[in-house]
């Protein structure tokens, strides 16, 4: 609003002296734009400024009171079905089968292979060791002390010290792959043949008659009863809240002053009694039949495979294989490590020295070696080539049947009954008291600060013109 009469003043004054300045022209052809003080008296109007009233809004805080609905916990107390599980304990007496073993023995034969012990001539040729002396010429360098007499002359260095850079040749090392030969020793076969005698045990095949007592499983139906426990429904009734309120309408005046119709929810919590159905656990002893395996004792004959060996000598003509050395050049390629040069700089600490001379009589004695040829003996073993006959133990095996008592256990199945607690449980309902906290709709009453915006007058200078 101020924006558009501000607007309007600053159009009225631009137009005042446009009129002014064309009365100006209109009188005076040679007159200025702006009118001089012989042009006033007749032809230039006059400007003049009136106050007006106009309304300018102003953003104003009220303190208002209204009425609203809070939430507010509430503790409340209600009555609750609490079940407790109570045990309960009876003897119960099961008829069961229990496997009990028995030792019988019975007769079995069997074959021993006894051993049967000779000797024999065996004759060997073999290598004996001679040792023989023999003489021969070494070299031998002694060390012998001679004693001298010498002025030495040497240096005395002191540091200085100091900082330089320095250009090393440093080596970087790097792998080139070259070729050469290797001697490797390798063992080529030599074959030779010669006879062997040796015992043979031929398996000799047959069957006989055995009887065993087997247990066979077999199934028996039995009797009994087992405690089921099944969920029955059960109906109870429960305290349930309900909001059974409705909407009212309400008046209700803005920031602006203006009234309205508002729509406000006005809640009325009201307890029910509710049927609700509970499955309840009913505990009930059920009969049931079972299998119980039962070992019985069977008497079954099978026909058994026997073996038994007997002793053969045979010979035959065995080819024997003996390694001998051979040497032979081998070539092959390895990697060598070459070091090459590589310039790097570096800051070095430096440490001169300053030289300077001292000289000093010195007695020293020196080693110098002196040969001379000793005569020595040495030994040297020679291998000689002798037969000799040895006697060598031999052992044959000879069949024999034997029979000897075998004890076996056999298992028989016995009837016992055992006597065990069983504990079930039941269930007894309780009345319990729980307390709850539950949100009540209040209506309240409290003061707010609302933004008004309000008219008000403010007197302003218009310029018009007098014309």
């Amino acid at each position: 609003m101020i924006r558009s009469l501000l607007l309007l003043a600053s159009a009225v004054t631009v137009f005042s002296t446009v009129d002014v300045a064309e009365a100006c022209r209109r009188c005076r052809p040679g007159c200025a734009p702006v009118c001089s003080t012989a042009c006033d008296a007749p032809c230039a109007p006059a400007v003049q400024y009136v106050e007006k009233t106009i309304m300018v809004p102003e953003h104003t805080y009220e303190t208002r009171t209204i009425t609203c609905t809070e939430m507010r916990p509430e503790v409340r107390q209600k009555t609750v079905t609490v079940y407790r599980c109570i045990p309960e304990t009876n003897s119960v007496t099961r008829t069961y089968t229990v496997m009990v073993p028995e030792t019988l023995t019975k007769t079995v034969e069997y074959i021993v292979r006894k051993p049967v012990y000779g000797t024999q001539t065996v004759t060997k040729t073999v290598m004996v060791p001679s040792y023989e002396t023999r003489e021969g010429v070494r070299d031998v360098c002694k060390m012998v002390p001679e004693t001298s007499t010498k002025t030495v002359t040497y240096n005395v260095c002191k540091p200085v010290h100091g900082t330089k850079t320095v250009t090393k040749t440093v080596m970087v090392p790097s792998y080139e792959t070259r070729e050469g030969t290797n001697t490797v020793c390798k063992m080529v076969p030599e074959t030779s043949t010669k006879t062997v005698t040796y015992n043979v045990c031929k398996p000799v095949h047959g069957t006989k008659t055995v009887t065993k007592t087997v247990m066979v499983p077999s199934y028996e139906p039995r009797e009994g009863t087992r405690t089921v426990c099944r969920m029955m429904p059960e109906t109870i009734t429960k305290t349930v809240c309900k909001d059974e309120g409705s909407w009212e309408e309400k008046v209700v005046t803005d920031c602006c002053g203006c009234s309205k119709v508002c729509k406000t929810w006005a809640p009325n919590i009201v307890q029910t009694e509710v049927p609700c159905t509970v499955m309840r656990p009913v505990t009930e002893e059920v009969p049931y039949s079972y299998q119980v395996c039962v070992m019985k004792p069977v008497e079954k004959t099978y026909e058994v495979a026997t073996c038994t060996y007997e002793t053969q000598e045979v010979s035959k003509d065995v080819t024997c294989t003996v390694m001998r050395k051979v040497t032979e050049e081998v070539p092959y390629s390895y990697k060598v490590c070459v070091m090459k040069p590589v310039e790097k700089t570096y800051q070095v600490a430096t440490c001169t020295y300053e030289t300077e001379v001292v000289s000093k009589d010195v007695t020293c004695t020196v080693m110098k070696p002196v040969t001379e040829q000793v005569p020595y003996s040495y030994k040297v073993c020679v291998m000689n080539p002798v037969e000799k006959t040895y006697t060598v133990p031999t052992c044959t095996y000879e069949n024999q049947v034997l029979t000897k008592e075998v004890p076996y256990t056999v298992c028989r199945a016995e009837t016992r009954e055992k006597t065990y607690d069983v504990t079930t449980y039941k269930n007894v309902p309780e009345e319990k008291v729980v307390s709850y906290t539950c949100m009540v709709p209040v209506e309240v009453t409290k003061e707010v600060k609302v933004p008004v915006c309000k008219m008000v007058p403010k007197t302003i200078t218009v310029p018009t013109c007098g014309c």
